[in-house]
């Protein structure tokens, strides 16, 4: 397969479901690949598992070097599955959300870092005036929160779009008996 063509193949056969992307095969078994998904291409790849790298050739940065990557595994490839079973994939079985707040029914993984239905806090914060950084409201966030606010690699707080007022009541609530 000719190099510039790699990434419109794999795309195409991605739509007719006979590729997945690496990072939801992984965490539909349980391994949690968030900016992981070069060391678990290697790691397949030494596991003899059917895996494709593909570099964008559009994006690149100022010294040339490519920055898009996808990386592609066979749509329910029971080899791909044997191989995340494998133990050198140990380190990426935890979950890297934390909830901070009343507990969901059900604990989403990384993909809501991209999903629309979710804001995160730190734009929620700037909408509705509060000067406190995201990293120092979560000390605010306590069992009693009334709406799960989700942790994410030590990074990012999200939370869903509807329970956004009420989490912007109960922090402007929290902050005003600190003051």
């Amino acid at each position: 397969m000719e190099k510039h063509n790699r990434l419109s193949v794999c795309l195409t056969l991605r739509r007719a479901g006979v590729l997945v992307p690496l990072s939801k095969a992984a965490r539909n078994v349980g391994v949690f690949m968030h900016k992981s998904e070069s060391m678990a291409y290697r790691l397949l790849k030494g596991l003899k598992t059917p895996v494709v790298h593909v570099e964008c050739p559009q994006f690149t940065d100022k010294n040339g070097k490519q920055q898009a990557h996808y990386y592609f595994v066979l749509n329910n490839h029971e080899g791909t599955k044997k191989a995340f079973a494998d133990r050198s994939f140990d380190a990426f079985r935890t979950n890297p959300v934390e909830i901070l707040g009343r507990m969901p029914d059900v604990i989403p993984t990384t993909y809501i870092l991209n999903d629309p239905g979710f804001i995160s806090a730190a734009v929620l914060l700037r909408e509705i005036r509060i000067n406190i950084r995201p990293r120092e409201a979560r000390k605010y966030l306590g069992p009693d929160c009334p709406v799960p606010v989700f942790y994410i690699c030590s990074k990012r707080l999200l939370v869903r779009n509807e329970d956004a007022d009420a989490l912007a009541d109960y922090l402007g609530a929290k902050l005003a008996q600190t003051r």
